[in-house]
């Protein structure tokens, strides 16, 4: 007869009040997932800080992704933001090795696949592009950035009134839908598409 394995966190969730204690290195697990998730939730804002101009914080991110890397060598997060950081650095190759590893730790982080994308789109590889933000999209049908990027890419590498020209159009518009805050890139590509913008 088999015997179920069970995951630590799994039993927290159905702990009964004040009937166990944690042993200090049930505890540490505990802190460390907590630790993980700001240390994530740090890299990306200072991801974000640094896409608004702040050179400094591409530093801090690095920091932060590294140290969850080491906490947690597992998960898929910390090696898609260091990856992210390499892209952002025009470290290509370093975030290609570094979003194939994400993937590598979980073939079902579609983040990972997106940004793999953009990397192989930055290299002129549209169609292994296009099939990981596929894959990226169908994971997550609500990642609107995915979204944004496959409408993107199939708009600018169609010609003009295909079908897949009309799917990016189209694209555009769903990721306004599915954006929880008005995103300035997602407008301005509508309003390339619908001609209000620059010229292409």
């Amino acid at each position: 007869m088999k015997q179920l394995k069970f995951n630590f966190i799994a039993i927290l969730v159905i702990s009964f009040s004040g009937c166990f204690q944690l042993t200090p290195i049930e505890q540490n697990v505990v802190v460390d997932e907590k630790r993980f998730s700001e240390l994530i939730a740090n890299g990306i804002r200072y991801l974000d800080e640094y896409d608004k101009g702040d050179a400094q914080a591409l530093l801090r991110s690095k920091s932060s992704f590294s140290i969850a890397r080491d906490l947690k060598p597992s998960s898929p997060l910390a090696f898609d933001g260091l990856g992210s950081v390499a892209f952002r650095q025009a470290d290509y190759r370093l975030a290609q090795f570094l979003f194939e590893k994400s993937i590598e730790k979980d073939e079902g982080y579609g983040r990972a696949k997106a940004n793999l994308a953009a990397v192989h789109y930055r290299e002129g590889r549209y169609a292994i592009a296009e099939k990981l933000l596929r894959r990226a999209v169908k994971l997550n049908a609500l990642d609107h950035r995915a979204v944004n990027n496959l409408s993107s890419l199939l708009y600018n590498t169609s010609a003009s009134q295909s079908a897949k020209r009309q799917e990016g159009e189209l694209g555009f518009y769903k990721a306004r839908e599915i954006a929880k805050q008005k995103s300035v890139l997602i407008e301005e590509n509508i309003k390339v598409v619908s001609g209000d913008g620059f010229s292409r």
